[in-house]
């Protein structure tokens, strides 16, 4: 019978006919999860929203990995207001992958749907710090759940956890720009809200150490470590930094030079004086090296 109805098109008693041949004897767990994929399209295309998420489940407790299935039941859910019970499906499935040893794109994928619905669908904080935790135990560069995690530590005002969090998020960057983007984070963490002028400062020279050419971004970085070396009269660290100021100036030379070649003026040489009197001045005044003093005025 079943080939005849196939061929009609007849969604309903296809789904009838596939529900005894699923549980009649013999029937494998390979043969039962292809009769479950088929019954989750035809009971879709029926409207039977309830079997379908039935058959759904069904297949997500035998192949966790199937992303497509996980969508239909994204879709059911949505449909059904069962993202309650979508969440301890997906709790149990990301369990069941890792115990199967799933690849990890398959576990990372589990983990972030889980986040997600605890974050976006249930909301309920708790539930879904520890859900984005556990994708980043799975891949800790993960950016979707160091927003999330940063999102939810900042509503709560958990300073002290976002910092960490940014730390870890520095740590993890895949790239240069991520690092210094990170670094740039704490800062402001450090300097606005947890007044910690050290912290603010060791974070400020990884964004240097990550790249010192001159950039909006390490210009932000020199001006600020120049502030609080100055306000915490950290005099021989404030002048080293200066000549680390002048080095980076120095690399930007060769742009200036052909500029000046051309007629145009050197955009760098009133820089370059100031940052010599400057450091000229720390000398003189600050650490008693009046002779290095006068050496740098006699080059300036």
């Amino acid at each position: 019978l079943l080939p005849g109805w196939e061929q009609r098109d007849d969604a309903s008693r296809i789904a009838r006919a596939l529900q005894v041949l699923r549980a009649a004897d013999g029937q494998g767990a390979a043969e039962q999860l292809v009769i479950d994929r088929r019954l989750v399209g035809l009971y879709n295309k029926l409207g039977e929203l309830g079997h379908a998420w039935d058959s759904a489940v069904r297949v997500l407790a035998a192949d966790p990995g199937n992303a497509d299935n996980r969508r239909v039941l994204h879709g059911l859910a949505e449909r059904l207001d069962r993202f309650a019970d979508l969440a301890a499906l997906l709790d149990a499935a990301a369990l069941a992958a890792r115990d199967r040893d799933l690849d990890q794109a398959s576990q990372r994928a589990l983990a972030v749907e889980l986040a997600a619905v605890h974050d976006e669908r249930l909301g309920v904080p708790a539930d879904a710090e520890l859900a984005w935790q556990r994708v980043l135990a799975i891949d800790d560069t993960d950016e979707r759940a160091y927003d999330a995690l940063e999102r939810i530590y900042r509503v709560a005002g958990r300073w002290g956890e976002l910092r960490d969090l940014r730390i870890r998020r520095e740590a993890h960057s895949l790239d240069a720009e991520r690092r210094r983007a990170a670094a740039l984070a704490l800062c402001d963490l450090y300097e606005g809200i947890l007044d910690d002028h050290d912290g603010a400062i060791g974070a400020y020279v990884r964004v240097l150490d990550i790249d010192s050419t001159p950039s909006p971004a390490t210009q932000r970085a020199f001006k600020a470590l120049e502030r609080l070396y100055a306000g915490a009269n950290r005099w021989r660290e404030l002048e080293a930094l200066i000549g680390r100021e002048l080095d980076a100036l120095d690399g930007a030379r060769p742009a200036a030079a052909a500029q000046a070649a051309a007629g145009r003026p050197d955009p760098h040489l009133a820089a370059v004086a100031d940052l010599i009197f400057r450091r000229a001045e720390i000398r003189a005044h600050h650490t008693g090296d009046v002779a290095g003093a006068i050496d740098l005025l006699d080059d300036l």
